[in-house]
C-alpha cells in the first residue's frame, strides 16, 4: 500500500500513524497521498456462500486504499458465518468510497460497515442479522452519507451475542470490549454527516422497530425518511425491484434489477 522510498521522515510518519489521530482525524491529507490503489470499480458481481471459514474480514471489504473507490450493482446473499463482519465494508485507513446501488440479501452477520468518511446510497439490505443492518464505525466520521437506503427486516426474532452490544433493530452499537456506547450517542458520531431519505421496514412488526425514525430524527437525521413497505417485486425469490406503488419512488430511490449480476452464459465470448 505504501512505497516507503516515497517518504522524507519514515520515522516521523511511523511515529504519527501510531497515534490515533493521525489516522483518524486531522492527518488524512498526508496519510493519503501514500496511499495509491484508488479509483478502481467493483461492480455486477454475484457472491454467494463466501467466506464461510474466515475470520475478521467481509465479503467486500476495502481498507488502506486510496480515495475514488466505487463498490456498484453486487449481489451479495446467502452468507453464513457468524464470526464474519460484514458483506460490505470501509475498514481502517479508508475513505471515500462509494457503495451503491448493491443487495445484499440473507447474512447472519453485517450488512454495511463504514469507517471514516464514505457513502452508502441507494442501496437495499434484507434479511441480515438483527441490529446490523448498518454499523457505523465508534470513531466520528464526519462527512459520511447514509442516504436512500431501503433496510428490509423479515421478522427473525432479535438475538443477542456476547460479542457485540445491540442497540435496535436496524443500526449496530459499538463492540463492548471498546466501550458501552449509548446508541444515540454511536449515531450521533455523524453529527456533520447525514443519514436522511432511507426506508426501514419489520415484516414481524417487532417491538420498537418502528420507532427507527423517531430515533435518528432525536439526534438530527432522517428528515425524509420513512418506515413503510417497500414494496419489493418479490423479495423472497430475489427480485429487488421496485413495484410501481413503492414509497422508495417518492423519495428518489432507484430501481435495481440485480438479475444480470455474476457471470451469464456466453460472458467469455464477448
Amino acid at each position: 500500500m505504501i512505497r516507503w522510498h516515497e517518504i522524507e521522515n519514515v520515522e516521523r510518519i511511523q511515529d504519527e500513524v501510531r497515534e490515533a489521530r493521525a489516522i483518524y482525524d486531522s492527518k488524512w491529507p498526508e496519510v493519503l497521498r501514500y496511499l495509491h490503489t484508488k479509483d478502481n470499480v467493483i461492480e455486477k458481481n454475484e457472491i454467494c456462500r463466501a467466506g464461510q471459514m474466515s475470520g475478521d474480514g467481509s465479503i467486500i471489504n476495502i481498507s488502506g486504499a486510496g480515495e475514488g473507490n466505487v463498490i456498484r450493482q453486487n449481489y451479495i446473499h446467502h452468507i453464513f458465518n457468524r464470526n464474519l463482519h460484514g458483506a460490505i465494508r470501509t475498514d481502517d485507513f479508508q475513505v471515500g468510497t462509494l457503495i451503491e446501488q448493491n443487495v445484499i440479501y440473507k447474512t447472519n452477520s453485517c450488512g454495511i460497515i463504514l469507517r471514516h468518511e464514505n457513502y452508502a446510497i441507494n442501496n437495499v439490505v434484507c434479511d441480515v442479522h438483527p441490529g446490523c443492518y448498518m454499523w457505523i464505525g465508534q470513531r466520528r466520521i464526519d462527512g459520511t452519507r447514509i442516504e436512500r437506503n431501503i433496510f428490509l427486516h423479515t421478522g427473525r426474532p432479535k438475538k443477542t451475542r456476547d460479542r457485540y452490544a445491540w442497540h435496535g433493530l436496524f443500526y449496530a452499537l459499538a463492540w463492548r470490549i471498546i466501550n458501552e456506547y449509548n446508541v444515540f450517542q454511536h449515531i450521533a458520531r455523524m453529527e456533520a454527516g447525514d443519514i436522511d431519505g432511507n426506508i426501514y421496514f419489520d415484516t414481524g412488526n417487532i417491538e420498537g422497530s418502528s420507532k427507527v425514525i423517531d430515533e435518528r430524527r432525536a439526534i438530527g437525521h432522517e428528515r425524509n425518511g420513512c418506515y413503510e413497505d417497500p414494496c419489493f417485486e418479490d423479495w423472497e425469490n430475489g427480485d429487488f425491484r421496485l413495484r410501481e406503488d413503492s414509497p422508495a419512488r417518492r423519495l428518489g430511490i432507484t430501481s435495481i434489477d440485480v438479475r444480470d449480476a455474476g457471470i451469464r452464459q456466453g460472458w467469455y465470448a464477448k
